[in-house]
């Protein structure tokens, strides 16, 4: 099965990148990082995109950017699960507060769709709220692009061609990069070492959970 297949390949390449870090340094710890950063290509203008929740004091910024040399594409997003702060209603929605920022970096909310409720609790359940939103927006779609962190980018890309299958949906994902939110030199800083090393356990966990869906 593909996911399993992959599952095999994440371990080998980690294992080697393992490997490298200790016989070559510091490109071996950079081939960590630039495995989980993945960009699938994809052509055309992107006629619609979808920014995965959250990283919320990066990804709207770093989205912000992309949507900006493409003044034509339309954005969607989840509702993730309320935490304790949103269900106090101290702070909105992560969704809607990703809508709210993205026009403070200059992006029309009205590019921006925010799906209602049911809130999504993890990626796969994410992913398979926007397939479907897709699919419900074009019968016959073609392609989504999938913005979110490049940490993230692998599993996202993963997970999101487990779920679009058989819908006949292309997943083009994008590894959105901001400041220091970059694989270079991951290891120099607490984010970046807490980043890999979580996107590899949280890999290794999807590969498992959903390898038989």
């Amino acid at each position: 099965m593909k996911v399993v297949r992959r599952l095999f390949i994440m371990i080998f390449c980690l294992s080697v990148a393992a490997t490298g870090a200790v016989l070559w340094g510091k490109q071996g710890l950079q081939a960590i990082a630039n495995w989980l950063s993945y960009e699938s290509a994809c052509a055309g203008e992107p006629q619609l995109a979808a920014l995965l929740m959250g990283g919320i004091n990066s990804r709207p910024k770093a989205a912000s950017s992309w949507l900006r040399r493409h003044p034509d594409t339309r954005l969607v997003v989840a509702r993730p699960r309320d935490e304790e702060l949103q269900q106090l209603g101290i702070l909105p929605n992560e969704g809607l507060l990703t809508r709210t920022l993205l026009a403070s970096y200059g992006i029309d909310s009205n590019r921006v769709t925010v799906l209602p409720e049911p809130q999504v609790a993890n990626t796969f359940e994410e992913v398979q709220r926007l397939v479907a939103y897709t699919k419900a927006q074009n019968p016959t779609p073609t392609q989504l692009f999938l913005l979110t962190s490049w940490s993230h980018s692998r599993r996202a890309a993963w997970t999101a061609e487990h779920v679009a299958d058989e819908t006949g949906i292309k997943i083009c994902t994008v590894p959105l990069t901001q400041g220091e939110d970059s694989p270079i030199g991951w290891w120099q800083t607490d984010r970046g070492t807490l980043d890999v090393f979580t996107e590899y356990v949280k890999s290794l966990r999807y590969g498992f959970k959903y390898a038989l869906r």
